[in-house]
Protein backbone atom coordinates (compact mmCIF):
# COMPACT_ATOMS: atom_id res chain seq x y z
CA UNK A 1 0.00 0.00 0.00
CA UNK A 2 1.38 3.40 -0.98
CA UNK A 3 1.33 6.70 0.84
CA UNK A 4 -0.62 9.67 -0.51
CA UNK A 5 -0.32 13.25 0.72
CA UNK A 6 -3.86 14.64 1.06
CA UNK A 7 -3.00 18.12 2.36
CA UNK A 8 -0.72 19.78 -0.20
CA UNK A 9 -0.45 23.48 -1.05
CA UNK A 10 1.05 25.05 -4.17
CA UNK A 11 2.29 28.59 -4.70
CA UNK A 12 -1.34 29.59 -5.24
CA UNK A 13 -1.78 29.41 -1.46
CA UNK A 14 -0.15 32.77 -0.88
CA UNK A 15 2.38 33.18 1.94
CA UNK A 16 2.21 29.46 2.73
CA UNK A 17 3.83 27.41 -0.03
CA UNK A 18 6.37 27.83 -2.84
CA UNK A 19 6.15 24.83 -5.19
CA UNK A 20 4.36 25.03 -8.51
CA UNK A 21 2.01 22.21 -9.48
CA UNK A 22 4.75 20.90 -11.79
CA UNK A 23 7.26 20.91 -8.91
CA UNK A 24 4.84 18.86 -6.81
CA UNK A 25 4.27 16.35 -9.60
CA UNK A 26 7.99 15.95 -10.31
CA UNK A 27 8.70 15.33 -6.62
CA UNK A 28 5.87 12.80 -6.41
CA UNK A 29 7.35 10.99 -9.43
CA UNK A 30 10.82 11.03 -7.85
CA UNK A 31 9.36 9.43 -4.70
CA UNK A 32 7.48 6.80 -6.71
CA UNK A 33 4.06 8.04 -5.65
CA UNK A 34 1.07 7.02 -7.77
CA UNK A 35 -1.40 9.63 -6.42
CA UNK A 36 -1.18 13.18 -5.13
CA UNK A 37 -3.72 15.69 -3.81
CA UNK A 38 -3.72 19.44 -4.26
CA UNK A 39 -5.65 21.33 -1.58
CA UNK A 40 -4.85 25.03 -1.85
CA UNK A 41 -6.45 27.40 0.64
CA UNK A 42 -9.59 29.22 -0.51
CA UNK A 43 -8.78 28.73 -4.20
CA UNK A 44 -8.60 26.17 -6.95
CA UNK A 45 -6.55 28.21 -9.44
CA UNK A 46 -4.15 25.34 -10.11
CA UNK A 47 -6.81 22.63 -10.54
CA UNK A 48 -6.76 22.34 -14.35
CA UNK A 49 -2.96 22.63 -14.61
CA UNK A 50 -2.39 20.15 -11.78
CA UNK A 51 -4.95 17.65 -13.09
CA UNK A 52 -3.70 17.60 -16.68
CA UNK A 53 0.01 17.47 -15.79
CA UNK A 54 -0.53 14.76 -13.18
CA UNK A 55 -2.48 12.61 -15.66
CA UNK A 56 0.30 13.09 -18.24
CA UNK A 57 2.84 11.98 -15.62
CA UNK A 58 0.86 8.86 -14.71
CA UNK A 59 -0.11 10.19 -11.27
CA UNK A 60 -3.72 10.07 -10.07
CA UNK A 61 -4.70 13.67 -9.24
CA UNK A 62 -6.93 14.32 -6.23
CA UNK A 63 -8.47 17.79 -6.17
CA UNK A 64 -9.64 19.57 -3.05
CA UNK A 65 -9.59 22.89 -1.26
CA UNK A 66 -9.03 24.09 2.26
CA UNK A 67 -11.82 26.54 3.00
CA UNK A 68 -12.76 28.71 5.94
CA UNK A 69 -16.37 28.60 7.13
CA UNK A 70 -17.97 31.31 9.24
CA UNK A 71 -21.44 31.47 10.72
CA UNK A 72 -21.47 35.27 10.73
CA UNK A 73 -19.74 37.10 7.90
CA UNK A 74 -19.96 40.43 9.72
CA UNK A 75 -17.95 39.25 12.73
CA UNK A 76 -14.17 39.72 12.61
CA UNK A 77 -13.62 37.36 15.55
CA UNK A 78 -15.60 34.18 14.93
CA UNK A 79 -14.61 32.07 17.91
CA UNK A 80 -16.40 29.51 20.04
CA UNK A 81 -17.18 32.24 22.60
CA UNK A 82 -19.31 34.05 19.99
CA UNK A 83 -21.84 31.20 19.90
Amino acid sequence: MGFVHLHVHSHYTLLTALPTPDDLIHQAQALGMTSLALTDTSAMYAAVEFYSHAKDAGIKPILGAEVWVSKDLRSKNNTAEDR
